[in-house]
């Protein structure tokens, strides 16, 4: 989810695998492997870059309690965890470029289970 979101938005900003990679101090690859969903970065890093972004703190933390929300909706089959991705998920702004790509590529992961 995070790797969309970074890729969506650095796209969106026109910046450069080559610029982004050295902003965050990594080859070119493991931004790739990263964007593509092969290969999973730090957290630290994912802020980091987030940050580069553009992405407001506010957000960020938002996204990183998202991230483990939905990490628990696999274990945990009730509404509760749900009910919690929802709220978060509208405290997102849809006014900032950055928080409206975030908004799209979460839409399909908030969809209540079955």
């Amino acid at each position: 989810m995070l790797e969309k979101i970074i890729r969506k938005i650095r796209v969106e900003k026109k910046i450069s695998t080559i610029k982004f990679s050295r902003d965050l101090d990594i080859n070119r690859t493991t931004l790739f492997r990263f964007e593509t969903g092969e290969k999973d970065i730090s957290e630290k890093l994912i802020v980091q870059a987030l940050k580069i972004l553009g992405v407001s703190e506010k957000a960020v933390y938002q996204l990183l309690v998202l991230k483990e929300l939905l990490r628990l909706r696999k274990e945990f089959k009730n509404n509760t965890v749900d009910a919690q991705i929802k709220e978060i998920y509208k405290k997102f702004d849809p006014k900032k470029k950055e928080e409206e790509i975030i908004i799209n590529v979460l839409k399909s992961k908030i969809k209540p289970k079955k």
